[in-house]
């Protein structure tokens, strides 16, 4: 009896740790009172940033992780002043990144958003302009429909490093690459 006592206590220690981390998330679908209208800015990409759009356009729609959408791929851009935590030297070398958008941006609340680029027939948010060496304003505006912030679930979207990226740093004229992520299913 001893034995099976023993037995059995060890077997209750060994699954007590045994526990599902599966997080299961809970998702209202949004309605349409939890959406808003936003005014952005409309830009063009200056010439230097053509090949760079290019080459982004081609890389994500090569992804098979971003074929066989419903929606045409779009891109979030941001542009920072340079490295706040690099070298003082590269302070007045802005940084480009470039993301793909997985998902439709009818699923975004485009909070940071602040103009839109239409290049080649794909669009490219502007989420954050420290510096407008890139871009040049139309001087027209576009209105989009995006979620309130208010009613954003973020969490559900939440891809982490699944998608694809690209970091610039724009130095004596040129662009020079950082780092990019690969796509996720090559």
């Amino acid at each position: 009896k001893t034995f099976y006592f023993w037995g059995m206590m060890f077997v209750v220690f060994l699954f007590m740790g045994c526990h599902s981390y599966v997080e299961v998330v809970k998702y209202k679908s949004y309605k349409a009172k939890d959406y808003i209208t936003k005014k952005l800015k409309v830009y063009e990409p200056k010439e230097l940033l053509y090949p760079i759009m290019d080459s982004i356009i081609v890389k994500a729609t090569e992804c098979p992780e971003y074929q066989n959408r419903n929606e045409k791929l779009t891109f979030f851009v941001s542009v920072n002043k340079g490295n706040c935590f690099g070298p003082e030297e590269e302070q007045d070398n802005p940084l480009l990144c470039i993301t793909v958008n997985y998902y439709s941006s009818r699923f975004s609340n485009h909070r940071w958003t602040e103009g839109i680029v239409y290049y080649k027939e794909y669009i490219f948010y502007i989420d954050e302009q420290s510096v407008n060496i890139f871009f040049k304003e139309t001087g027209q505006t576009v209105s989009i429909l995006c979620i309130s912030p208010e009613k954003y679930q973020y969490d559900v979207f939440n891809r982490g490093d699944r998608d694809m990226f690209w970091w610039y740093r724009y130095k004596h004229g040129q662009f020079v690459n950082l780092q990019y992520g690969h796509c996720p299913n090559l």
